[in-house]
C-alpha cells in the first residue's frame, strides 16, 4: 500500500549488533513493504559453493542430413537432430535433510477429492542455508527433432521451406525441495511433438515488380523454461499452477507454512496446449532509375491477415486462469525507400 501516494515503495531492514534482522513495521510512516510475507533469507546472499568433484556440463550432438536433387533447380533435404545434456548441475542445500520436510495432504482446488501433498519445511530450518553445487546423477535433458525442407529456383520464381518436428524430454527429480517432485519425470507423460511449418517464396511480376510472401505456422508454445530458479525443464504446454501461500495453507491445513508460498502443478506436462497459429507476411518491391540514381521502393505487411492468435495464457489457478497473457502483434504496414548512387 502506497501510504503517501508518491509511487515509491519505502521500507527497510536494520540489523542489531548480533546480526538480528529488524524489519520496519508495515503500514507505518516510512514502511510500505510487508516484510512478513518474505522468506527469512530475503536480501541475504546465500552460502553457495561448488563440490570438490564438480565437473563441467557438456552436450553431445548428433546430426544426420541427406540432400537430393529431384528436379533441375529443386532439391529436398531430410535431417535428424539429437542433443543430450550431460553433467547437469543442481544445488543441494546440505543444511537441510529430506526429513526436515513434512508432507501435509490438503484437498485439491479443482476437485476436493483429488488431494495434493504440500511439503512444509521445519521452522527451525527456515534460515538454514549451505548450498553445494553438484553434478546430478539422475537429472537429464534430451532433445530430438527432424526436418524436411525443399528449395526450388526457377526463372522468375524462388521458393523454399519445410516442416520440422521436435520435443525435449527432461527429468528433474533430483531437487532440494520435495515440492518440485510432482511431475518431475517427463518420461512418464505424453510430451507431444511440436511441428512447425515455414514457406517462403518470391515471384517477379511484369514491370519489375517483385512480390514475396512468408507463411509460418507454429504449435502453441507457452515457453515454460524452468521448474524452479535453477533447473531447466523445457515444457511448451500450458500449466495450471496452484499458489498456496501462508494464509491459504492455514485455512486448508490449520497450521503455519514455513515457506512464503508453495506452487503446486495441478496437471501433468503435455496435457494442455495452446492453439496452433499462423502468420503471413508480404512484401512488394520495385526498382527504378532516375537521373542515374537507383531507387528501390518497398511495402511490407507483417501479419497481413491480422490474426489475433493467443501466444500465452495465465497459468495460475484462480479467476484469471486461461486469460490471454499475450497475443500476436496486429497487422503492421511499413513503407521504405532506398537510394544508391
Amino acid at each position: 500500500m502506497d501510504l503517501n501516494a508518491d509511487d515509491i515503495a519505502q521500507g527497510g531492514i536494520s540489523y542489531l549488533g548480533d546480526g538480528t534482522r529488524v524489519p520496519c513495521v508495515y503500514r507505518t510512516a516510512g514502511c510500505e513493504i510487508d516484510f512478513s510475507t518474505l522468506p527469512s533469507t530475503f536480501g541475504v546472499k546465500p552460502s553457495q559453493r561448488p563440490a570438490a568433484d564438480l565437473a563441467r556440463p557438456y552436450q553431445i550432438e548428433t546430426n544426420i542430413s541427406v540432400q537430393r536433387e529431384i528436379l533441375p533447380g529443386t532439391s529436398i533435404t531430410a535431417s535428424y537432430f539429437r542433443r543430450d545434456y550431460q553433467n547437469l548441475i543442481w544445488s543441494d542445500n546440505v543444511a537441510i535433510d529430506p526429513s526436515d520436510y513434512t508432507g501435509v495432504t490438503v484437498p485439491g482446488p479443482i476437485n476436493p477429492s483429488d488431494a495434493v501433498t504440500i511439503f512444509n519445511l521445519n521452522p527451525a530450518k527456515a534460515s538454514a542455508v549451505d548450498i553445494l553445487d553438484r553434478n546430478s546423477t539422475s537429472n537429464f535433458r534430451k532433445y530430438s527433432g527432424s526436418d524436411v525442407s525443399f528449395s526450388s529456383r526457377m526463372r522468375d520464381l524462388t521458393m523454399f521451406g519445410g516442416v520440422s518436428f521436435g520435443r525435449t524430454i527432461t527429468n528433474t527429480c533430483e531437487v532440494e525441495d520435495p515440492n518440485f517432485l510432482r511431475n518431475c519425470d517427463q518420461q512418464q507423460y505424453h510430451i507431444p511433438w511440436y511441428p512447425q511449418l515455414k514457406l517462403n517464396g518470391s515471384y517477379l511480376l511484369p514491370w519489375q515488380l517483385q512480390v514475396s510472401a512468408t507463411l509460418q505456422s507454429y504449435a502453441g508454445d507457452a515457453r515454460n523454461a524452468t521448474v524452479d530458479a535453477t533447473i531447466p525443464a523445457v515444457d511448451p504446454s500450458l500449466r495450471i499452477n496452484w499458489s498456496v501461500d501462508r494464509t491459504l495453507f492455514r485455512t486448508l491445513a490449520g497450521g503455519a507454512l514455513t515457506q512464503s508460498s508453495v506452487t503446486v502443478p495441478l496437471i501433468p506436462p503435455g496435457s494442455k496446449q495452446l492453439d496452433r497459429y499462423s502468420q503471413l507476411d508480404l512484401r512488394f518491391k520495385r526498382r527504378f532509375r532516375l537521373s542515374g540514381v537507383q531507387l528501390e521502393a518497398q511495402a511490407d505487411a507483417y501479419n497481413a491477415l491480422n490474426t489475433g492468435a493467443i501466444l500465452n495464457r495465465v497459468q495460475t489457478f484462480g479467476t484469471a486462469l486461461d486469460r490471454p497473457a499475450s497475443i500476436l502483434q496486429g497487422r503492421l504496414i511499413r513503407f521504405g525507400l532506398q537510394t544508391r548512387w
